[in-house]
């Protein structure tokens, strides 16, 4: 859980994940990190740790408050690689896992 500013000032979870299924039956998984911890996600599909070789595509930033600027256009940018899981999702972060 982390705090918030504003609307009722209640802690929200850090990590949220939603998933998806392409109609060409490829997995998609949406998961952000409003902590400013690194964290380890197993990820499962129907209660089975998933085996395949996963797309990560993210970015994230030990702060939160960083931004990309027109003097400082890349800041913050999308890093893709390919891992086993599980997979590391960095702080502060938005990370789309595809397989």
């Amino acid at each position: 859980m982390v705090p918030i500013l504003g609307y009722d000032g209640q802690p929200i979870p850090a990590v949220y994940a939603q998933g998806y299924r392409a109609t060409t039956g490829r997995h998609h998984l949406l998961i952000t990190n409003k902590s400013s911890a690194t964290c380890s996600t197993t990820i499962q599909l129907n209660g089975s740790q998933v085996n395949d070789k996963l797309t990560v595509i993210a970015v994230s930033n030990p702060s939160g408050l960083v931004a990309n600027t027109a003097q400082a256009p890349h800041t913050v940018q999308l890093t893709t690689m390919t891992s086993a899981n599980p997979i590391s999702v960095g702080p502060y972060s938005v990370t789309f896992v595809t397989w």
